[in-house]
């Protein structure tokens, strides 16, 4: 999709690098916000788990 678009390019950059900066922008918000949620996802699993 990203290879496919219209950014223009005038063949300084290839259209890999542009792929892998794109996906490394998307996965980069989740690395930073997952760290400060990992507690609530294992309280989340440690409730789910207890049975009573």
């Amino acid at each position: 999709m990203v290879v496919d678009s219209d950014i223009p390019n005038d063949g300084a950059v290839n259209p890999t690098t542009i792929s892998n900066a794109a996906t490394i922008v998307a996965i980069l918000p989740f690395m930073i916000i997952y760290p400060f949620c990992q507690k609530y996802f294992v309280q989340g699993v440690n409730v789910g788990a207890v049975k009573e």
